[in-house]
């Protein structure tokens, strides 16, 4: 097994997650049992050493959050395995910067999807005018 040092760069292997899987960052604690991993959008993450493998890329900081979501904001996910799961249009009823609350545009039964600002695009009104989607 591979131990790890402050400073290090890592990449988490498919054994975690899908959620953490492929996701890079640099290492800032190394526990007896777990290492705490700071990735390159700024979450922190626990994680045992043997989900972790060294990464030899260059890691490249993301420019920037996507755009903020105001309340009511029309939205589409584009991620594909959102997209499969929730079709069609939602609205933004809460963006708190990494996660984004929605709901089915006309109401789903008062259901509401929580998911990363990342996986919702903006749908602009003249949009859904000329493509007739509402």
């Amino acid at each position: 097994m591979t131990t790890f040092a402050v400073n290090d760069k890592v990449q988490i292997t498919d054994l975690a997650s899908a959620r953490w899987a492929g996701q890079v960052g640099t290492v800032t604690k190394v526990n007896t049992t777990t290492v705490g991993v700071t990735l390159i959008d700024g979450r922190s993450v626990r994680i045992d050493p043997y989900m972790l493998k060294p990464y030899e890329g260059e890691v490249i900081a993301p420019s920037a959050l996507p755009e903020h979501l105001p309340c009511g904001a029309v939205v589409r996910f584009v991620e594909p395995s959102g997209a499969a799961r929730f079709p069609g249009l939602y609205v933004v009823i809460r963006d708190n910067g990494d996660k984004t609350k929605v709901a089915r545009l006309g109401g789903e039964n008062d259901r509401f999807v929580t998911s990363p600002r990342s996986a919702l695009a903006k749908v602009e009104v003249a949009e859904i005018l000329k493509d007739g989607l509402a």
